[in-house]
């Protein structure tokens, strides 16, 4: 069939309804043909594959409606044509379709289309129908089932299907309509018992074999069709009840609920709530007989309720009593409530209806009575709760203790008792042993479960500062503690006598303290005549007193005052000593750029002034020369002298056994006694060694006594 045959039946839609999968049987065709047609720019791909028998991916055919705009049709559309021969014994069969579809638009992927319809034309028996499937897609991979009808071949035996997309939406926003036609079945029909091609259920004649081809839709030949008055779908020569009411369903007889009385009790069916009413049993309004009702809706009648007064919701036995209404051994406790439910005739209970030898009775010897045991079978000798049953012990970490009775660290197999329960096991040879075990403490840094009051993780016994959380050591005893980032911090923590630096220039701000900072408050590097004062030539003399503001490194070691040989100028006449060569030039004299008169005979004087006054001051110049190298060997004696000296105040700090703070102190003294150490310096060093020698001791104590 052509597109126009769609339209030409379209006065005939009928929309079919999506039903749930079924199972029938295939039916044994003939012969089957199937053929294509397709608008321009439309394809359509493996169309066998609608009869293959398979649901699913690579197994279906494929139609795509494809629009080209004003170019071609204005119409696309694709379909599928397909004949099928039945065998002659197929008298009706159902024709159903598996599919999935969507629509796509260029550029923009899935999309849901316009002037859409996806449709299916039949030709059968009785005539061209056409259905309607869909005007909106399912959506990619979303597969439908759809029963389109029981149909009866022509009398050529073939049925022909025609199934086809159309899209008229020439839009180039939906360009195209697809869809994956798995299957389409042809199964077994309703039951046709005269082989007439009308289902029995609609069947209104028996038809000879010879009329069969002649039938119309009803099952009759024309002019034998039954009348039904009513309209019940019952024949009026068939229908026992011929005046039901409108829209009543009824039975293979024509009547309906409300026309019926079953148990001939005088109540119809349609309000008989006992419809099997014994012959002859009176009954109220209802249908119901004294048998019948059921007062407390236990499932019991009233006839047999022996507990009338059954809650509703209430399980019950067969006398209809339920748990709470029962008590099967007859002691005045309720079942429900009866902790011991087989007491002996006669014996007196308590209020849990057990009698005094139940109490006491324990049937499996765990030391739980009868009367409270959850688990009456426990085994001989089992470890059991305090319900009877048995605990089942586990031991995860291999340790030899339980991890439900006695294990306190049951995935740490070197740790079981916390004696203190402060996290931390008793076992000192075990993982993270507790320093203190019977005292609770959560000290984990120098030791593990001791008392820690600030919560630093030092222990109280190792912390300086017990209540500052921030601060825990002052290693140089101070009352300052180490911690840079803490309260009150020693900027200087290996220094007893020091431990504020205000401005921050490395000298302390304590006057009485070592290398006290002169000028608090001042950032300062001087270090000859006072520490930590401005010294803008960076020569260790500070400003206050410094004659020679700018001293280079390169010109040599400076004086007291701060000035180098270069700058020095003892005979005021310009010359700097380390160029002059004569030095005691009086005052007023011209010289020459060596220090020297400058006249001729000022010349031969001043040469033999000269040598006169070497010869003459030759003491005085041996002394100052020896006395400015005196100076510089004590400023390098001084620094060699502080280099060890903060080296060795670092090693004891370190220190962490006796024979190494042995050998320091052994190298100080070698030091010493070459001058090669400060006397003061070395005090505060073997002050630092003793307290670390105490420390230690103490500790060693500590191991031995543990």
């Amino acid at each position: 069939m052509g597109i126009k045959s769609a339209f030409i039946f379209g006065s005939f839609l009928l929309f079919v309804c999506l039903i749930p999968a079924f199972e029938a049987q295939s039916v044994n065709t003939a012969n089957e043909s199937i053929s294509t047609y397709k608008s321009t720019n439309s394809a359509i791909y493996n169309a066998n594959d609608v009869r293959d028998g398979i649901v699913g991916v690579n197994n279906q055919a494929q139609l795509e409606a494809k629009s080209c705009g004003s170019t071609c049709t204005p119409d696309s559309y694709a379909g599928l044509y397909l004949e099928i021969e039945l065998q002659p014994e197929d008298t009706m069969v159902n024709i159903s379709i598996v599919y999935e579809s969507w629509a796509e638009d260029a550029g923009l992927g899935e999309t849901i289309p316009s002037q859409y319809q996806m449709s299916v034309y039949i030709n059968h028996k009785f005539s061209d129908d056409f259905f309607l499937i869909e005007e909106t897609t399912t959506g990619y991979g979303n597969y439908r089932n759809v029963f389109i009808g029981s149909f009866a071949p022509p009398e050529n035996d073939t049925i022909t299907i025609d199934y086809f997309l159309l899209h008229s939406d020439t839009n180039s926003l939906h360009d195209q309509v697809s869809a994956r036609v798995h299957e389409i079945y042809i199964e077994e029909g309703p039951a046709d018992s005269d082989n007439d091609g009308v289902a029995d259920s609609e069947d209104q004649c028996e038809t000879s074999l010879s009329d069969v081809s002649n039938v119309d839709s009803t099952g009759c030949v024309e002019g034998n069709q039954s009348t039904d008055s009513d309209n019940d779908g019952v024949n009026d020569d068939l229908d026992n009840c011929p005046n039901t009411n409108q829209n009543e369903e009824v039975n293979q007889d024509g009547c309906s609920p409300s026309q019926l009385d079953s148990d001939n009790d005088g109540v119809n069916d349609g309000l008989d709530n006992c419809p099997n009413t014994n012959q002859n049993e009176e009954v109220n309004q209802d249908g119901c007989s004294p048998s019948q009702l059921d007062s407390d809706s236990d499932g019991i009648s009233d006839e047999n309720d022996q507990c009338p007064g059954t809650l509703s919701g209430d399980e019950v036995n067969f006398s209809g009593c339920s748990e709470s209404q029962s008590d099967t051994d007859g002691d005045g406790v309720n079942d429900l409530d009866d902790a011991c439910p087989g007491t002996e005739n006669g014996a007196q209970v308590n209020m849990l209806g057990c009698s005094e030898a139940q109490l006491e009775q324990d049937d499996d010897g765990d030391g739980v009575p009868n009367s409270i045991d959850d688990c009456p079978d426990s085994p001989t000798e089992a470890v059991v709760e305090v319900n009877g049953c048995e605990v089942v012990l586990s031991d995860s970490d291999g340790d030899g203790y339980f991890d439900e009775t006695n294990d306190k660290f049951p995935n740490d197999g070197s740790q079981w008792n916390d004696s203190d329960d402060d996290g931390y096991g008793d076992n000192q040879f075990g993982l993270n042993p507790d320093s203190c075990p019977n005292q609770f403490g959560l000290s984990f840094i120098d030791k593990y479960g001791c008392l820690d009051t600030d919560q630093d993780g030092y222990s109280d016994e190792g912390d300086s500062f017990v209540q500052n959380p921030t601060q825990w050591a002052d290693l140089d005893g101070d009352g300052y503690g180490d911690n840079s980032t803490g309260t009150n911090p020693d900027m200087f923590p290996d220094d007893i006598t020091q431990w504020l630096d205000t401005d921050g220039d490395g000298y302390g701000d304590n006057a009485e303290g070592t290398n006290p900072d002169s000028c608090v408050g001042t950032i300062g590097t001087s270090f000859t005549d006072r520490f930590g004062c401005p010294d803008n030539d960076g020569d260790g003399v500070s400003n206050a007193i410094d004659d020679c503001q700018n001293s280079l490194s390169s010109d040599g070691f400076v004086d007291e005052i701060g000035c180098t040989s270069k700058q020095k100028d003892s005979d005021m006449d310009g010359v700097s000593n380390s160029e002059d060569i004569c030095p005691q030039t009086p005052a007023g004299t011209e010289v020459l750029p060596n220090g020297c008169a400058s006249s001729a005979s000022g010349e031969e004087d001043s040469v033999k002034g000269f040598q006169g006054m070497v010869k003459d001051n030759l003491n005085v110049i041996v002394g100052t020369t020896l006395a400015g190298l005196g100076s510089l060997i004590g400023y390098i004696i001084f620094r060699r002298r502080s280099a060890r000296s903060v080296k060795y105040l670092q090693l004891a700090k370190l220190a962490s056994d006796l024979d190494e703070i042995q050998d320091i102190r052994d190298s100080i003294e070698r030091d010493l006694s070459k001058g090669r150490m400060d006397p003061i310096v070395h005090s505060r060093i073997d002050s630092i060694l003793d307290e670390r020698t105490q420390l230690i001791v103490e500790r060693m104590s500590s191991t031995v006594q543990k």
